[in-house]
């Protein structure tokens, strides 16, 4: 069988107000053996001229091929290559028309069993929908049970519709998901992990786009699970506060550690990942801002890295100083700065966490320290400070 498309194909790709006309007029003008052969024609990607029409919203075509045939659960259930049935095309089309159309044309239970048909990898017409007009319909199509089985079903590679949405960037096919959503069904999409054991927080922060991650996050605090996912380490030994980071996620990341306690917050920011970094080296190596560093810090920095690189401060009280005022004018990564937050002074927890709080009230180090940052941010850093050294 040829590979190529053929004048069906094309009517079904060009979808104008006559397509349907033209392609009845195709039909009816060969003979019932070649009909046959026309109709089921295979392009190079394995397509039907039905599923062409269903990607492009060609309803004419894809009536006049069902009016040739008879049939139209065998056209709607027939595979592509890539085992992609109609409704696959037109959920990445967005061709809401089609889907009405076919829902009307094969029925509500043929309708619910196509919905639920996976391709070769997988994937569900709702890992490919669009917008949110189509995962509606696709939804209407199940029964509530089917409905909240689908939301959090995987494909091979883990990945949820939502996960695919995210990663797409669709922010209305997300909220769409969520809305409806019971809590059982959320806790498996927010907390059931892809092959490289990524959750959705991991995936939401690795596309760097605040508004999904905003709605995420906001689920993980409704069901109370924003501790869980935040702690949880991929295969690449990354959480995903290494994630917003690395992409400078300033609100996002400020939200989460408003939310997590201290013990999990020293562990996830002291986490390092495969290439053996931690979130500091990731905030403080950030390319951006170290080429906006002036020479006179450079040397503190220098030091900063051997007090790191050592896990203890050595250098004299005047060094100290130096590196903790670096730290609160200088700093190379927003999501430090944010005022008002114990986020500014966590870096220095880490410096400092092998003196206790009482060598801190004695003077013995924190009264400089306290001195100094009081002129930089006020007493309520001086807080912080004394809570986050142990």
């Amino acid at each position: 069988m040829s590979h190529l498309r053929t004048a069906l194909h094309y009517a079904a790709l060009n979808n104008t107000h006559s397509s349907g006309e033209v392609a009845a007029k195709l039909i009816s003008s060969v003979s019932e053996s070649r009909r046959v052969k026309l109709v089921w024609a295979l392009d190079f990607y394995g397509c039907t001229a039905f599923h062409c029409a269903a990607q492009h919203g060609a309803v004419g075509v894809m009536a006049a091929i069902v009016h040739s045939t008879g049939n139209a659960c065998a056209h709607a259930f027939y595979l592509s290559r890539c085992g992609w049935t109609a409704l696959h095309y037109s959920a990445v089309g967005g061709q809401s028309k089609v889907i009405e159309w076919l829902r009307t044309v094969i029925g509500t239970k043929a309708m619910g069993k196509l919905t639920l048909k996976a391709d070769l990898e997988g994937r569900t017409a709702l890992h490919e929908a669009v917008n949110g007009e189509v995962v509606s319909l696709l939804l209407d199509c199940l029964s509530n049970r089917q409905q909240q089985r689908l939301r959090h079903r995987q494909d091979k590679y883990g990945m949820t519709a939502v996960t695919t949405a995210i990663w797409r960037g669709d922010e209305a096919v997300v909220e769409r998901l969520f809305r409806g959503a019971q809590p059982s069904t959320m806790r498996r999409i927010l907390l059931r992990p892809n092959k490289v054991g990524s959750n959705l927080l991991h995936t939401a922060a690795g596309k760097r786009n605040e508004d999904i991650l905003d709605s995420v996050l906001e689920e993980y605090l409704k069901l109370d699970l924003l501790t869980n996912a935040a702690g949880h380490i991929n295969k690449r030994n990354h959480s995903p506060v290494h994630y917003m980071i690395i992409y400078h996620l300033d609100s996002p990341l400020s939200l989460l550690l408003q939310h997590l306690s201290l013990p999990l917050k020293r562990k996830i920011v002291r986490l390092k990942n495969s290439s053996n970094y931690d979130s500091y080296h990731y905030a403080l190596t950030s390319r951006e801002k170290l080429c906006e560093l002036d020479a006179k810090y450079k040397d503190v920095f220098r030091r900063l890295e051997l007090v790191r690189g050592e896990q203890r401060l050595t250098s004299a009280k005047h060094d100290i100083l130096q590196i903790l005022q670096f730290m609160c004018n200088e700093l190379t990564v927003p999501w430090l700065v944010v005022e008002g937050s114990m986020e500014r002074v966590m870096v220095v927890d880490i410096y400092l966490s092998q003196y206790s709080t009482e060598s801190i009230r004695e003077g013995r180090i924190g009264a400089s320290v306290s001195e100094r940052l009081a002129e930089v941010e006020g007493p309520k850093v001086i807080r912080d400070i004394l809570v986050l050294c142990p």
